[in-house]
């Protein structure tokens, strides 16, 4: 029987079990246990980049509050929404600057397109429309890759 002993690779599994299970319930439409296991997977997630700051944690943290950005989208939590979109935006403009890494550009991109579509939802187009641009830009240029 393997213990749980709260190393962070330890962490690492259980955020990405909580992730998982927030992907699972969203799936399903039980938009509220998505919300609950997306925070779990977030707070675990910031308490190990605090613990060891590595460029991998902080590449799942912001796609985890992409995807929790998402679920309060859904649940007409908006401001929430674009509070986690941004979050999530800033932690990869860091990211795709720093490091270069195509993952991460895909993922700002996606950031990018995410808060165009709420920004689209609650009828702010001109923000929708420089969100869409700044995601095709980068497409563009992964493309030349």
């Amino acid at each position: 029987i393997c213990s749980f002993r709260n190393s962070p690779d330890d962490k690492v599994r259980l955020a990405r079990s909580n992730n998982n299970l927030g992907f699972l319930y969203g799936s399903m439409k039980n938009y509220e246990l998505a919300e609950i296991y997306y925070k779990k997977a977030i707070v675990l997630m910031e308490d190990l980049i605090r613990e060891r700051n590595s460029i991998n944690d902080k590449s799942d943290l912001a796609n985890y509050y992409m995807y929790l950005g998402y679920i309060c989208e859904v649940r007409k939590k908006y401001k929430d929404s674009e509070n986690l979109y941004k979050k999530s935006i800033q932690i990869l403009e860091t990211l795709a600057k720093n490091t270069n890494f195509i993952k991460d550009m895909e993922d700002l991109a996606t950031a990018y397109t995410n808060l165009g579509y709420l920004y689209k939802a609650i009828g702010r187009y001109d923000d929708s429309e420089l969100l869409w641009e700044k995601a095709s830009k980068i497409f563009k240029k992964l493309k030349e890759k």
